[in-house]
């Protein structure tokens, strides 16, 4: 994750790519009490969730118990760490049902539960499907803690390194005879290598290479490796390089140019080495992303080429225009990281520029996101109230919780007014008011205060208190 987003962001896409179940962050400054012993019974019927739920029937129990109470474990964040391992922890030793031991201990275990820790430790010596994969879920919940324990790190490199079968399968949804090693139901199933990526633990390197070894190059490792950035990692992902390339050019894959996954890597890797390679992909507008990210001077010179020819390259297996657009403009966001001038003119000048498509210009909206610039809060402040896309719109609004300006607050509150009818984002189904409940959860990551998509309420506190916030500029 890039450095310079806020951790409100931050937060924000870590929950929505792993699908885990933090715990919701507490308002700015409240008091947490102590978790009473009456805290409701946690409900066990998920019997009904497909009515609500668009997950994949594949689920943990764990996660399907979560879902059922989700209102009531984000509520846990009001509460005191040392209460909720004891109340949690109390609950799990009388409870007789193995998946729901197992929630109860994630969070007691979280939150320092020595006995819940042990519980979840032995459950390892399984390999039943169903438990194993429970298992997995509360690992999820703990590598995703605020601040993850290192025996958790530990649990979760065993899982990965565990290469045993999954028993009992023919008990689950997929058909009898199915294989699976534990390990790839912890990478494939429960997504644990990417929360290994997104902790960047410097421990978690060399389990992660030796899992990318064993599994040729599988994505989950790979692209954890690009995620921490650790240079260890670039032997093993120049060598899954070399074999793609042989691969390319036997044409024994389907595949035209590197996978996705190690241009990720790569990327992350800031891997120079791979440069020479990559600039024979040209025809790839996601190798000429990763030839801008990885910053070596030496592709900035074919990049402008393909500018200049408009995204024609030669050879190119494509003859569809679009593919021509696309990476000419790939190539025009590359050379604005490569040249190390100023950026911020140039993303909002994209982002102003018609001729682009909206999802051209929200990914320069996302650049002024990582990197937060004074000049670009009125140029984001413009687009939320008159650009045409919702999506743009949407973006726009969620990368200012990065700017900590008094501007930005103040703009952004008298963005309620303006009007986002006939509006919508194609990842969000919801009507205009959607845009309103996103510009109140923006205000409130940029002021810590919560008064909902309510203007009158926010401008009365701003005029009132607000403008002197402490760590607005």
């Amino acid at each position: 994750m890039k450095p310079h987003l806020s951790q409100v962001i931050v937060l924000v896409l870590a929950i929505i790519f792993s699908g885990q179940f933090c715990l919701a962050a507490v308002e700015e400054g409240a008091v947490k009490l102590p978790l009473p012993a009456e805290f409701p019974e946690l409900n066990r019927d998920s019997s009904r969730l497909w009515l609500t739920s668009n997950g994949s029937g594949m689920e943990s129990e764990v996660t399907k118990l979560y879902q059922v109470n989700s209102d009531l474990l984000r509520g846990l964040s009001r509460y005191t760490a040392d209460s909720i391992a004891v109340v949690f922890g109390e609950r799990m030793r009388k409870e007789q049902d193995i998946h729901m031991k197992l929630l109860l201990a994630a969070f007691a275990a979280e939150n320092g539960n020595m006995e819940a820790r042990k519980f979840i430790e032995q459950t390892a010596e399984t390999t039943d499907y169903k438990i194993t994969l429970s298992r997995l879920t509360a690992l999820r919940e703990l590598v995703n803690a605020t601040n993850p324990l290192e025996w958790v790190f530990d649990a979760v490199h065993q899982a990965l390194s565990d290469t045993r079968q999954v028993t009992g399968i023919e008990k689950s949804h997929w058909q009898i005879g199915t294989h699976f090693e534990v390990s790839y139901l912890a990478d494939e199933m429960e997504n644990l290598t990417w929360d290994l990526g997104r902790a960047k633990n410097p421990k978690s390197v060399p389990v992660l290479i030796e899992m990318a070894k064993r599994t040729d190059g599988r994505r989950g490792p790979v692209t954890a490796l690009g995620m921490i950035g650790d240079s260890r990692a670039i032997p093993i992902c120049l060598e899954l390089l070399k074999r793609e390339e042989k691969a390319i050019k036997d044409r024994t894959t389907g595949n035209l140019y590197p996978s996705e996954e190690l241009l990720g890597a790569l990327s992350g890797l800031k891997a120079k080495a791979a440069v020479s390679t990559l600039l024979t992909y040209l025809h790839s507008k996601d190798v000429i992303t990763a030839l801008g990210a990885i910053g070596d001077d030496r592709a900035i010179k074919p990049l402008q080429r393909v500018v200049a020819d408009q995204g024609r390259v030669t050879p190119d297996p494509y003859t569809w225009e679009s593919r021509f657009q696309e990476r000419s403009f790939a190539a025009r966001m590359a050379l604005i990281k490569l040249k190390k001038d100023d950026p911020c003119p140039k993303w909002i000048e994209i982002t102003q520029d018609p001729s682009l498509e909206w999802a051209q210009r929200r990914e320069a909206v996302w650049e002024l996101g990582w990197h937060p610039d004074p000049r670009a809060i009125a140029p984001l402040l413009s687009l939320v109230k008159t650009d045409p896309n919702g999506a743009v719109v949407n973006q726009s609004i969620t990368v200012l919780a990065a700017y900590k300006y008094k501007e930005a607050v103040a703009g952004l509150i008298e963005c309620f007014d303006a009007s986002f009818d006939g509006k919508s984002d194609w990842k969000r189904a919801s009507p205009p008011s959607m845009f309103g409940a996103n510009i109140a959860e923006t205000l409130h990551a940029m002021t810590g205060k919560n008064f909902g998509p309510n203007k009158t309420q926010w401008l009365k506190w701003w005029n009132a208190e607000g403008k002197n916030l402490e760590g607005l500029k």
